[in-house]
Order: C-alpha cells, then sequence, then structure tokens
C-alpha cells in the first residue's frame, strides 16, 4: 500500500554551484570574447513532461506526448510511463493532475555558451585611406549552445505558470506559498526557452 508515509524529498531547485567562465583573446587587432555560464546540483520538475505524458484530467482535452501511447495498461507492463490517472483533485495539485514522482524530477545541472563577440579595429593605415580616425567591425552571438541531461527544452527556469498547489506540498514547497511566484524555481512549464540571437556592428569616428 503506498500512503502519506511513502512521500520523501526528491531533490532541490536550488544548485550547489554555479558560476561562469569568461575569455579575451587578442591579435593584429582582433578581439575574442567569451563567456561559459554553469549550474551543478539543482532538480527541474518537467512539469510539462507530468501533464502530457501522465494525464490526470489532461488526457481527453488535446494532444498528448507520443509517449503516452506507451503508458502502463494491464497489457502494457513493461514500460516506465504510469497508466492514466483520473482527477486527484483534493490531493497534491489542484488541477487534477497525478501526484510528483521521481521521473519527472530531473537533474537540472548544465553549461551554457552564453556569448562569443568578436571585433576588429581596422589599421590606422587602412583608415588614412578612406577619412576616418577609428572604425571597429563586430559580431556576437547569444545562448549558442546547451550541454545538459535534462529531456525538457531549457532547464534554466523559474516558472509555474497559472497553476496553484495545495497545502504547501509539491515540489513548490520551498516558497512556502500556494501563490505563483518569480521566486518558484525548478519548474518547468511551458517557460519559453532562451533564444539564439546574433547581431553585427560597425562603430566609425570621422
Amino acid at each position: 500500500m503506498i500512503d502519506d508515509n511513502d512521500r520523501t524529498t526528491l531533490g532541490s531547485p536550488i544548485p550547489l554551484l554555479i558560476g561562469g567562465l569568461t575569455t579575451n583573446v587578442t591579435w593584429k587587432g582582433f578581439n575574442l570574447q567569451a563567456f561559459f555560464q554553469y549550474s551543478y546540483g539543482n532538480k527541474v520538475l518537467n512539469y510539462n513532461a507530468l501533464k502530457f505524458e501522465n494525464s490526470g484530467k489532461y488526457w481527453y482535452r488535446g494532444n498528448m506526448y507520443a509517449s503516452f501511447a506507451n503508458r502502463w495498461t494491464p497489457e502494457n507492463t513493461n514500460t516506465d510511463i504510469p497508466r492514466v490517472l483520473e482527477s486527484t483533485g483534493g490531493g497534491d495539485v489542484g488541477v487534477a493532475l497525478p501526484r510528483v514522482t521521481d521521473k519527472y524530477v530531473e537533474d537540472g545541472s548544465f553549461i551554457r555558451f552564453k556569448t562569443l563577440s568578436l571585433s576588429y579595429n581596422v589599421p590606422e593605415k587602412v583608415l588614412k585611406k578612406v577619412g576616418f580616425t577609428n572604425m571597429v567591425l563586430s559580431l556576437s552571438g547569444q545562448n549558442l549552445a546547451l550541454w545538459t541531461r535534462y529531456t525538457g527544452q531549457d532547464p534554466e527556469v523559474s516558472n509555474y505558470g497559472g497553476v496553484n498547489t495545495k497545502r504547501g506540498t509539491g515540489y513548490t514547497e520551498i516558497t512556502n506559498t500556494t501563490s505563483n511566484s518569480s521566486m518558484t524555481g525548478g519548474m518547468d512549464n511551458a517557460a519559453y526557452p532562451r533564444s539564439m540571437m546574433f547581431s553585427a556592428g560597425l562603430n566609425v569616428t570621422f
């Protein structure tokens, strides 16, 4: 029998270690700067998978993950996808979702290639020919790469959307509140991933 005595802490959304690494290389008018960001030791609740793979009342409202087809049934017992559960209203989550299990609490550690910029100072002898006193050409990019074991889109989340929890249970116990908050970390509830961006620049002094 599974009851409240089976509950246990599955992890913390607070990283054990966060930081970054910056490099700056200059050579013959070129300047290259790169920044890597990392986070280690935190957990993320993949709330998207909880909704669209584990059902609650969501299974008859719209599309589900393809893995939902491999859910547990009496005829399909060799699977790690939980069986369909109907409403658990009055339980842990107030939107009739199944209780959180360790299947959906994932390692949120990551390394992100955050920024890369390359600039070039045009030599003075070239500037004299075109009548400029200074010219700098630049290229830059943000969010260029991400290395993580997290199966969602982005482990760097702090989002609980419009969903509430009851009695301080579930994964938001750290906030000790039932309201949505930017301090509710480790909840991936359809948070928009960070965009990859590129830009180019030209700085000219006459």
